[in-house]
């Protein structure tokens, strides 16, 4: 199986390319610092799967893998997190990753996700969902926080929206889902209670 990396980290490309020479069944294909190539070239070069590194600088992370989900549907996502907390791998789920490991983990652990992915099946961290649960902070998605973090900010929605790229019915769709999440009735009590 061909594998392509988004990593800008040239020191992690090396190391993963000397793991992967190991298993006859996986290829790095290429190296890819910024994610373009991969979202041309996936089809053309084979790559079935793709490790990506959540340090994005454009898009991000989790706006990158539903680009990816959406423009190379075939190419399965592994996701490197910094950290895994329970409402970031989450958030790697929802944008469409088969897997995620954290950027500390061991290179066995790191080469087991990959066959795990490579073979069809999923590979996360364990998630305490009681947390996400009791927190109304943590069942929030990336881009709802975004929208809390712009909130605090004391931006109006048209602000909001030319910031984050999306239109202002979007972001009146995301004001709603967070004070529903939150259990608040204005932007105000939204903002109260973040802080």
């Amino acid at each position: 199986m061909k594998i392509a990396v988004v990593d800008p980290n040239a020191w992690f490309v090396q190391g993963l390319e000397a793991v992967l020479r190991d298993d006859e069944r996986l290829e790095l294909a290429f190296a890819d610092p910024t994610g373009d190539r991969l979202l041309r070239e996936a089809k053309i070069t084979g790559v079935e799967l793709a490790v990506v590194c959540s340090r994005l600088k454009e898009p991000g992370l989790i706006p990158y893998l539903e680009k990816l989900r959406r423009r190379q549907p075939e190419v399965r996502a592994l996701a490197r997190l910094r950290v895994a907390t329970p409402a970031r791998v989450r958030d790697v789920m929802q944008a469409g990753a088969r897997g995620c490991v954290v950027e500390d983990d061991p290179p066995d652990i790191l080469l087991e996700a990959i066959r795990a992915v490579a073979a069809g099946r999923s590979s996360f961290p364990f998630i305490d969902f009681e947390k996400l649960r009791r927190d109304p902070f943590e069942t929030l998605t990336a881009r709802e926080r975004d929208v809390l973090s712009a909130l605090a900010q004391g931006w109006t929605n048209e602000q909001i929206s030319a910031r984050l790229g999306i239109s202002p019915n979007t972001v009146k769709h995301h004001l709603k889902v967070l004070f529903s999440k939150l259990d608040v009735k204005n932007r105000s009590a939204a903002v109260a209670r973040w802080l």
